[in-house]
């Protein structure tokens, strides 16, 4: 018995695949995205240079595995059951990822896919620490080690909290410019360009981001935004969804419009910041800057 079984547009959402169960690449894939990127990302090496050093790793436990009984080694056993553990805790928060063919990313919705992950990731992390240190006997350096990562994913953290601030003033900017463009307001469809640099915020904007967007400047939800016009007709098929931000969406003839950012200083950000906090309405009338809508 299937309870809550998915109809519809969502007919299949999250099913459960033997395919991937039995998909050793999958399991792969999903170590080298939840556990290798963040890590990678968070120390801000090189990928080159990341990869090699992460190669070296497997190298040392098989000369340990190999030697074991020719080379002194102050690492307490406790250290190789973490890591098993570790493993062991990893896979099995990977697992219901992995049965219904999810991935996670470091951004956006999709980065949902790893929120069972991080105490296998940490036990990993640290027996390896642990180990790498008393196979080279630099104990001594182990507290400037573990500060080393702490401090990395602080920063890593902060760095997209920061990132995540300027991708919504960027929407704030959208907003505002949408509440008296003529354009927007007289038309319910609109293919759209985006011109923002993924360097300053964290990723795209999405077809149901611009019909929310609209839907809270103009408080109406029948307007549809897509990337290409054979979109419209694949999205079409989900304005039956509230949630969607164009539920009373009818098509019309579309809109080419070309969405510009507007890049700024840290500084600016700071003060947009300030104002968000402070002064909400000026906040608003200077976030609108942020924004050039063109019509193509």
């Amino acid at each position: 018995i299937t309870y809550f079984k998915p109809s519809g547009l969502y007919l299949n959402y999250n099913k459960i695949a033997v395919g991937n169960i039995k998909d050793v690449f999958l399991y792969f894939n999903f170590f080298y995205k939840g556990f290798l990127v963040p890590l990678r990302e968070a120390t801000g090496l090189d990928s080159i240079l990341f990869f090699l050093i992460f190669l070296f790793i497997p190298f040392v436990f098989i000369i340990l595995f190999i030697w074991k009984d020719k080379i002194s080694i102050e690492v307490p056993k406790k250290y190789a059951i973490f890591f098993v553990l570790g493993v062991l805790l990893f896979l099995l928060g990977a697992f219901p990822y992995i049965a219904v063919g999810k991935l996670p990313v470091d951004y956006y919705w999709e980065s949902r896919h790893q929120i069972l992950l991080p105490l296998g990731f940490s036990l990993i992390l640290y027996s390896s620490l642990k180990t790498i240190l008393g196979v080279f006997k630099i104990h001594s350096f182990s507290r400037l080690v573990y500060i080393f990562f702490l401090v990395s994913f602080l920063f890593y953290h902060i760095k997209y909290n920061i990132k995540f601030n300027i991708d919504w003033y960027y929407q704030s900017g959208i907003i505002e410019n949408f509440k008296d463009n003529p354009v927007i307001i007289k038309n319910t469809t609109f293919i759209v360009d985006e011109e923002i640099s993924y360097f300053i915020k964290v990723t795209y904007f999405r077809s149901f981001d611009y019909a929310g967007m609209a839907r809270k400047a103009l408080g109406t939800d029948n307007r549809l935004f897509v990337g290409i016009k054979s979109e419209i007709k694949i999205f079409s098929a989900y304005k039956v969804y509230k949630a969607s931000n164009f539920h009373n969406w009818n098509y019309s003839d579309p809109v080419n419009i070309r969405i510009i950012g507007i890049e700024k200083d840290a500084l600016y950000f700071l003060h947009l910041k300030l104002l968000e906090i402070f002064n909400k309405n000026e906040f608003n009338k200077q976030v609108k800057d942020l924004i050039v809508i063109e019509v193509q």
